[in-house]
C-alpha cells in the first residue's frame, strides 16, 4: 500500500511538472477597425505578429497569419502557429524577460 501510495504520488508529480511547460501556442484576439473606429467586418486580412525583448530591443521572433474578421471585425489566432518570417517561436529565450 505504502509503494502504491508513493507511486502515485511520484506520478502526479511528474504530470504537474509537465504541464509547467512553456506553452507553444499563444491564444489571442483582435478587432480591426477603419479611420472612423467603424469595425471591418467579414474580411480577409494579414496580421504579423512579432516578439521581442524590452531586455535588449531586438525582436526575437515574426509570424504572419492570414485570417477572417467576423461581423464584429474580431478575429482569432494561435501566436506559434502562423507562418514564420524570423526566428524560431520554439527558441524564444522566455525565462530571460524581465520578472
Amino acid at each position: 500500500m505504502k509503494k502504491t501510495l508513493l507511486t502515485t504520488c511520484a506520478i502526479v508529480a511528474m504530470a504537474v511538472t509537465a504541464t509547467a511547460q512553456v506553452p507553444q501556442k499563444i491564444n489571442y484576439q483582435g478587432v480591426v477597425r477603419n479611420e472612423k473606429g467603424e469595425a471591418i467586418a467579414n474580411k480577409d486580412i494579414q496580421v504579423k505578429i512579432s516578439i521581442g525583448s524590452s531586455n535588449d530591443g531586438g525582436q526575437h521572433y515574426t509570424e504572419t497569419h492570414q485570417v477572417h474578421t467576423n461581423d464584429a471585425g474580431l478575429y482569432t489566432l494561435s501566436i506559434g502557429a502562423g507562418q514564420p518570417i524570423s526566428g524560431s517561436f520554439d527558441n524564444i529565450a522566455w525565462k530571460d524577460g524581465k520578472q
